[in-house]
């Protein structure tokens, strides 16, 4: 039987000196693969084993499909080349999930064009098959027993901007083109999908990580009022919810008060002519209107039933915008960033502290205009898109309340009664000891088979 320890029960003294650890992990067939790692850090340790963790276990197949030219010859992505998802369509079935895929963005004529020739900008050279295998993709009815049933199709990400940019013309770099065509690729694939059963669906779930959660926030509102509330195509649809990971993307600047992230937002947004949800776009003035493609803004104005799910401790926000100028710096708070329980300067945890309390009040601003009223699950843990990983998925709890158990709570409440608005709070990390963690489910890891 696997079994966990959390921290407290002794895994800081496991750690505290070089050993030998040795991890079992079961694999998706069935047998035991023996790693001896050997180890001198907490951090270190904890990284072997969490990329043990990350093998394959059972989970979904989807297939590639690249969009129709002929019928869709604007779906294009950064490259020029069709848009394409990964699709599972299981017969009779009458609940889908849409999910965004999402890799980051590019900011500059010049990144979009590097961007473009790889995966993240192109449907060249993909997969023909895609193995998900966890969480909210997952057929495994053991790891996502509310969903397992669902047909799934997921988009490729490859516009650079989360399925919003919407230009109708290329933009030429030196002697090169590059296309914002995501909002084109979004349409296309809603129709494609729409005669093969779609418009049959009873509930429909919108979902996706990181870029793809942000999307997620950008699109609910847009698909409801272009497609979804179409009762002559979508007769039988009773539910249509959003449930963005790791998606609450903010519209912050440095801890030196450097606008650094809104302004490569607001050159991308003006770049690729995107359109923000259109309830944020009324109540700003044309040249603010890149401000709807922030999470805080749009989600204040959204009208569809939403969830969302996010650390407040999120690695690609408090690394590469929040804490930026600081990181390449101060090699302490870099291991802070990296595992809490390798902070050992108390400064460095006020800082690391001081975003949460951030995303809290900026979040907390933006439920009170929502009609979804910040409705979700926050959580300590550091790291991205630790949602998409089992252990998280089903162990990580807040109340007692497991995080799968939380949405599954959610997608079965009535939206319109307010006792079933349910917002999961995080806890203060602990600055004056150790553990720096204070969800102690953020620090259980499973360490060995007994």
């Amino acid at each position: 039987a696997i079994t966990t320890r959390s921290y407290k029960a002794g895994l800081k003294n496991m750690f505290a000196t070089p050993k030998v650890v040795l991890v079992l992990v079961a694999v998706a067939t069935g047998a035991l693969l023996a790693n001896v790692v050997r180890t001198g850090s907490h951090s270190q340790a904890l990284a072997s084993i969490r990329n043990q963790r990350k093998l394959k276990i059972p989970g979904t197949t989807l297939e590639l499909e690249l969009l129709n030219e002929g019928r869709f010859p604007d779906a294009v992505c950064l490259d020029g080349t069709p848009g394409a998802v990964h699709s599972e369509i299981i017969d009779g079935a009458t609940g889908w999930i849409i999910y965004f895929g999402g890799v980051g963005w590019c900011y500059s004529e010049e990144e979009c064009l590097l961007r473009s020739k790889t995966k993240e900008g192109s449907s060249n050279n993909l997969s023909q098959v895609s193995e998900h295998d966890s969480t909210i993709l997952s057929s495994d009815c053991n790891i996502n027993p509310e969903f397992c049933k669902f047909s799934k199709v997921r988009l490729h990400y490859c516009d650079g901007f989360s399925f919003i940019s919407d230009a109708d013309e290329p933009v030429t770099v030196g002697n090169e083109r590059i296309y914002f065509r995501g909002r084109k690729i979004l349409d296309a694939v809603i129709a494609t999908f729409i005669p093969r059963g779609l418009n049959n669906a009873e509930e429909i779930l919108l979902t996706g990580h990181s870029a793809g959660g942000l999307a997620t926030i950008l699109n609910a509102d847009y698909l409801s009022d272009r497609f979804f509330s179409n009762k002559r195509v979508f007769r039988s649809l009773k539910k249509y919810k959003a449930l963005p990971f790791d998606g609450f993307f903010l519209n912050t600047n440095t801890v030196l008060n450097e606008p650094l992230f809104p302004m490569q937002i607001q050159a991308l947004y003006n770049m690729s002519k995107a359109k923000g949800p259109n309830k944020c776009l009324v109540n700003v003035r044309l040249e603010e209107q890149w401000k709807c493609s922030f999470a805080e803004n749009a989600y204040a104005t959204l009208t569809t039933p939403m969830f969302l799910v996010n650390s407040v401790l999120d690695r690609v926000q408090l690394n590469q915008i929040y804490l930026q100028p600081l990181i390449r710096e101060l090699h302490s708070l870099f291991l802070c960033t990296q595992d809490l329980e390798d902070c050992v300067n108390k400064d460095d945890v006020d800082l690391i502290q001081g975003y949460a309390q951030l995303f809290n009040t900026i979040l907390e601003r933006s439920s009170a205009k929502s009609r979804n009223k910040g409705t979700g699950f926050f959580y300590t843990c550091l790291g991205h898109m630790n949602s998409a990983f089992p252990y998280h998925w089903s162990e990580l709890t807040i109340e007692g309340v497991a995080m799968r158990d939380a949405v599954t709570a959610w997608w079965r409440a009535d939206p319109a009664s307010p006792t079933e608005l349910r917002k999961f709070m995080p806890c203060t990390l602990n600055k004056n000891e150790f553990p720096r963690q204070c969800n102690e489910m953020c620090n259980q890891e499973i360490l060995h088979f007994s």
